[in-house]
């Protein structure tokens, strides 16, 4: 009931915001124009996920509703009430991706991002595939989607997490509120933290030593046991695959350029 009525009181009231609203926003953002009650459904979000926590068991269901509705309340606002995706570029990407649909090739020279062309390349690909041509639905969308995605190794990277279950569950909720607001937009970085999350999961999860002292667990350690040989190689594999997709769609190092990153 606590939960029902924090995502009532989160979306209902923004029924009536339009763009005459939106031009009162000062410097704090979209907070700073939200109806009281939108934020009150915030707090209640808290609450509800601090009362999960406090019940004597684990309930899955419950927690992980209040930590989807959570990432939506989050990520899908500025979507929602927004009348132009975020960010500027994200807006160059898609350029970018024009300009592969025309010429089929990559200008080094005119931009340091066309020297890891391949997350730029794989979407245009895909896009054609599938006969889109107006991406602006992709980019309005693409940061709920991809925070969403962020969930899916986290959750498999706690697996190894050696802590109980609400701790486990306080970390999620952590990262989600935590998560990479600004640079989860349609670029190479957030596509390959996403890779870079699933490589990291992967290795901690089944490329981890086995226990040294039978019989003696700490609190979530016997969730997943390491893989065997047979296993190992094909996750190896699929690291190798992440590693490749990864030196094609970003730069390894620095971890941040100037061409890539939103103005600030």
């Amino acid at each position: 009931m606590l939960l029902a009525a924090a995502v009532a009181l989160f979306w209902l009231p923004l029924r009536g915001t339009d763009d005459t609203a939106l031009d009162r926003m000062n410097g704090l953002g979209l907070i700073s124009v939200l109806p009281g009650a939108t934020l009150a459904g915030a707090a209640l979000l808290v609450a509800a996920f601090a009362a999960a926590l406090r019940l004597p068991r684990q309930h899955r269901a419950l927690l992980t509703s209040v930590l989807l509705l959570t990432v939506v309340a989050l990520h899908a606002l500025p979507a929602v009430l927004e009348a132009e995706p975020r960010f500027p570029t994200a807006w160059q990407h898609l350029g970018f991706l024009d300009h592969l649909a025309r010429t089929g090739a990559a200008v080094p020279d005119l931009d340091a991002r066309w020297s890891w062309p391949g997350f730029f390349a794989g979407a245009q690909f895909l896009a054609g595939a599938c006969g889109v041509t107006d991406l602006t639905a992709l980019l309005r969308w693409w940061p709920l989607v991809l925070q969403l995605l962020y969930l899916a190794p986290l959750f498999l990277l706690l697996k190894a997490v050696r802590a109980g279950w609400r701790a486990k569950w306080c970390a999620a909720w952590l990262f989600v509120l935590c998560g990479w607001v600004g640079q989860d937009y349609f670029s190479p970085q957030g596509f390959t933290y996403l890779l870079h999350l699933c490589f990291v999961a992967i290795l901690l999860v089944w490329f981890r030593a086995p226990h040294g002292e039978p019989g003696r667990r700490r609190p979530g350690e016997a969730a997943v046991l390491p893989a065997g040989p047979g296993h190992r190689v094909i996750l190896l594999a699929v690291l190798l695959a992440l590693f490749t997709a990864s030196v094609a769609g970003h730069q390894l190092t620095p971890s941040s350029c100037s061409g890539c990153s939103p103005p600030w």
